[in-house]
Protein backbone atom coordinates (compact mmCIF):
# COMPACT_ATOMS: atom_id res chain seq x y z
CA UNK A 1 0.00 0.00 0.00
CA UNK A 2 2.59 2.36 0.81
CA UNK A 3 5.64 1.57 -1.73
CA UNK A 4 7.39 3.74 -3.22
CA UNK A 5 6.01 6.72 -0.44
CA UNK A 6 8.73 8.21 1.97
CA UNK A 7 7.97 7.56 5.85
CA UNK A 8 9.29 9.66 8.47
CA UNK A 9 9.14 7.74 12.04
CA UNK A 10 7.71 10.05 14.70
CA UNK A 11 7.10 9.35 18.29
CA UNK A 12 4.34 10.33 20.04
CA UNK A 13 4.69 13.82 22.35
CA UNK A 14 7.90 14.74 20.74
CA UNK A 15 8.40 17.98 18.83
CA UNK A 16 10.15 18.06 15.19
CA UNK A 17 11.51 20.56 13.12
CA UNK A 18 10.83 20.45 9.48
CA UNK A 19 11.91 22.28 6.33
CA UNK A 20 9.72 22.41 3.82
CA UNK A 21 10.52 23.29 0.59
CA UNK A 22 8.96 23.74 -2.71
CA UNK A 23 11.15 22.77 -5.27
CA UNK A 24 8.63 23.44 -8.37
CA UNK A 25 10.06 25.53 -10.74
CA UNK A 26 6.50 27.51 -12.04
CA UNK A 27 3.66 26.54 -9.38
CA UNK A 28 2.41 27.59 -5.87
CA UNK A 29 2.06 24.40 -3.77
CA UNK A 30 -0.40 23.97 -1.06
CA UNK A 31 0.67 21.83 2.07
CA UNK A 32 -0.38 19.90 4.96
CA UNK A 33 -0.10 17.07 7.21
CA UNK A 34 -3.43 15.22 8.46
CA UNK A 35 -4.86 16.39 11.49
CA UNK A 36 -1.75 18.28 12.96
CA UNK A 37 -1.40 22.14 13.12
CA UNK A 38 1.80 23.68 11.88
CA UNK A 39 3.95 26.40 13.58
CA UNK A 40 6.27 28.75 11.22
CA UNK A 41 8.92 29.95 12.76
CA UNK A 42 11.17 31.02 9.75
CA UNK A 43 10.17 31.66 6.28
CA UNK A 44 13.24 31.77 3.77
CA UNK A 45 15.56 31.12 6.21
CA UNK A 46 14.89 34.45 8.19
CA UNK A 47 13.00 33.71 11.52
CA UNK A 48 9.66 35.33 11.59
CA UNK A 49 7.19 35.70 14.74
CA UNK A 50 5.96 32.20 14.87
CA UNK A 51 2.04 31.51 14.09
CA UNK A 52 0.09 28.08 13.88
CA UNK A 53 -1.20 27.19 10.80
CA UNK A 54 -2.96 23.78 9.89
CA UNK A 55 -1.46 24.18 5.77
CA UNK A 56 1.19 26.21 4.14
CA UNK A 57 1.47 27.95 1.03
CA UNK A 58 4.76 28.12 -0.61
CA UNK A 59 5.73 29.96 -3.50
CA UNK A 60 8.11 28.74 -6.02
CA UNK A 61 12.11 27.92 -4.16
CA UNK A 62 10.24 29.34 -1.11
CA UNK A 63 11.09 27.50 2.41
CA UNK A 64 9.56 27.36 5.63
CA UNK A 65 10.83 26.24 8.71
CA UNK A 66 7.77 24.84 10.75
CA UNK A 67 7.42 22.74 14.23
CA UNK A 68 5.26 20.21 14.45
CA UNK A 69 3.90 18.13 17.65
CA UNK A 70 3.41 14.46 17.56
CA UNK A 71 0.13 14.55 19.39
CA UNK A 72 -2.12 12.34 17.53
CA UNK A 73 -3.27 9.07 18.04
CA UNK A 74 -1.25 6.22 16.91
CA UNK A 75 -1.43 6.24 12.91
CA UNK A 76 -0.08 7.18 10.15
CA UNK A 77 -0.64 10.57 8.44
CA UNK A 78 -0.15 11.61 5.05
CA UNK A 79 1.68 14.86 4.23
CA UNK A 80 0.51 16.13 0.92
CA UNK A 81 0.87 19.09 -1.59
CA UNK A 82 -0.84 19.93 -4.59
CA UNK A 83 -0.69 23.35 -6.77
CA UNK A 84 -2.68 26.72 -6.44
CA UNK A 85 -2.88 28.35 -9.49
CA UNK A 86 -5.66 30.34 -11.07
CA UNK A 87 -5.81 28.47 -14.30
CA UNK A 88 -8.05 26.21 -15.60
CA UNK A 89 -7.59 23.09 -13.94
CA UNK A 90 -7.20 21.65 -17.83
CA UNK A 91 -3.80 23.06 -17.66
CA UNK A 92 -2.58 22.69 -14.86
CA UNK A 93 -0.81 18.80 -13.17
CA UNK A 94 -3.50 18.59 -10.41
CA UNK A 95 -2.03 15.58 -9.29
CA UNK A 96 -1.10 14.98 -5.82
CA UNK A 97 2.38 14.63 -3.95
CA UNK A 98 2.47 12.87 -0.56
CA UNK A 99 4.31 11.47 2.36
CA UNK A 100 3.84 9.73 5.30
CA UNK A 101 4.20 10.84 9.24
CA UNK A 102 4.10 7.30 10.42
CA UNK A 103 3.98 7.47 14.20
CA UNK A 104 6.05 4.47 16.25
CA UNK A 105 3.75 1.03 16.16
CA UNK A 106 0.80 2.56 14.35
CA UNK A 107 -1.47 0.74 11.69
CA UNK A 108 -4.29 2.52 10.36
CA UNK A 109 -3.95 5.88 8.36
CA UNK A 110 -5.14 9.60 8.11
CA UNK A 111 -5.44 11.69 4.83
CA UNK A 112 -5.76 15.80 4.84
CA UNK A 113 -8.03 17.62 2.92
CA UNK A 114 -6.07 19.82 0.37
CA UNK A 115 -8.66 22.93 -0.52
CA UNK A 116 -9.10 22.99 -4.59
CA UNK A 117 -6.45 24.18 -6.87
CA UNK A 118 -7.95 27.93 -7.12
CA UNK A 119 -8.83 28.02 -3.47
CA UNK A 120 -7.61 32.14 -3.54
CA UNK A 121 -9.67 32.41 -0.17
CA UNK A 122 -7.36 29.72 1.75
CA UNK A 123 -4.36 31.30 -0.06
CA UNK A 124 -5.24 35.33 1.32
CA UNK A 125 -5.97 33.98 5.07
CA UNK A 126 -2.47 32.38 5.31
CA UNK A 127 -0.42 35.35 3.53
CA UNK A 128 -2.03 37.84 6.06
CA UNK A 129 -1.60 35.54 9.05
CA UNK A 130 2.56 35.77 7.72
CA UNK A 131 2.81 38.47 6.40
CA UNK A 132 1.72 41.42 8.93
CA UNK A 133 5.22 43.65 9.37
CA UNK A 134 5.60 45.75 12.64
CA UNK A 135 5.37 49.25 11.67
CA UNK A 136 1.68 48.26 9.43
CA UNK A 137 0.40 46.49 12.66
CA UNK A 138 0.93 49.44 14.66
CA UNK A 139 -0.75 51.94 11.95
CA UNK A 140 -3.85 49.64 11.60
CA UNK A 141 -3.86 48.65 15.14
CA UNK A 142 -3.85 45.03 14.05
CA UNK A 143 -3.45 43.05 17.52
CA UNK A 144 -1.42 39.82 18.23
CA UNK A 145 2.04 40.90 16.30
CA UNK A 146 4.01 42.82 19.13
CA UNK A 147 4.13 43.51 22.90
CA UNK A 148 5.34 46.97 23.80
CA UNK A 149 6.77 45.93 26.92
CA UNK A 150 10.34 46.40 25.56
CA UNK A 151 12.61 47.09 28.61
CA UNK A 152 14.28 50.72 28.44
CA UNK A 153 16.81 49.16 30.74
CA UNK A 154 18.34 45.90 31.16
CA UNK A 155 15.38 43.54 33.26
CA UNK A 156 18.13 41.05 34.71
CA UNK A 157 21.28 42.51 35.93
CA UNK A 158 24.55 40.14 35.21
CA UNK A 159 28.13 40.08 34.27
CA UNK A 160 27.57 40.97 30.66
CA UNK A 161 31.03 40.33 29.34
CA UNK A 162 31.19 36.64 30.20
CA UNK A 163 30.80 33.90 32.68
CA UNK A 164 26.64 34.05 32.23
CA UNK A 165 24.57 32.26 34.76
CA UNK A 166 23.36 29.01 33.32
CA UNK A 167 19.57 30.39 34.13
CA UNK A 168 20.29 33.29 31.70
CA UNK A 169 21.59 30.85 28.32
CA UNK A 170 18.01 30.38 27.09
CA UNK A 171 16.14 33.72 25.86
CA UNK A 172 12.91 34.61 26.29
CA UNK A 173 10.84 34.38 23.06
CA UNK A 174 9.07 37.85 21.99
CA UNK A 175 8.53 40.37 19.65
CA UNK A 176 8.45 43.53 21.52
CA UNK A 177 8.46 47.06 20.74
CA UNK A 178 9.69 50.63 22.38
CA UNK A 179 8.05 53.79 20.94
CA UNK A 180 10.04 56.69 21.29
CA UNK A 181 9.01 60.30 20.51
CA UNK A 182 9.83 62.32 17.45
CA UNK A 183 13.40 63.82 17.50
CA UNK A 184 14.40 62.03 20.47
CA UNK A 185 18.08 60.93 20.68
CA UNK A 186 18.40 57.32 21.21
CA UNK A 187 21.24 55.20 22.58
CA UNK A 188 21.58 51.34 21.63
CA UNK A 189 23.56 49.01 23.28
CA UNK A 190 24.49 46.05 21.19
CA UNK A 191 25.31 42.91 23.56
CA UNK A 192 26.94 39.80 21.81
CA UNK A 193 25.10 36.67 23.25
CA UNK A 194 28.45 34.40 23.30
CA UNK A 195 28.01 32.98 26.72
CA UNK A 196 31.27 31.05 26.81
CA UNK A 197 33.98 34.09 26.03
CA UNK A 198 33.75 37.42 26.50
CA UNK A 199 32.28 40.23 23.87
CA UNK A 200 32.65 43.90 24.31
CA UNK A 201 29.71 46.17 24.01
CA UNK A 202 28.94 48.42 20.95
CA UNK A 203 27.24 51.63 21.33
CA UNK A 204 25.20 53.53 18.44
CA UNK A 205 23.29 56.82 18.92
CA UNK A 206 20.37 57.87 16.44
CA UNK A 207 17.86 60.90 16.50
CA UNK A 208 14.51 59.77 15.04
Amino acid sequence: MYAGTAKFPVRKGKNYLLRIVNAAVYNHLFFMVASHNLTVVAVDTSYTKPYITDILVLSSGQIADVLLTANQAKAKYYMAAKVYTTHSEANIDNTTTTAILSYVGSKSSTTPILPEYNDTATVTNFREASDVAILQAYHFHIDDVYTTDFPSNPPIEYNYNGDVDKTLWVPISGTRVKVNEYNATVQVVFEGTNIFQADKPSNAYSRL
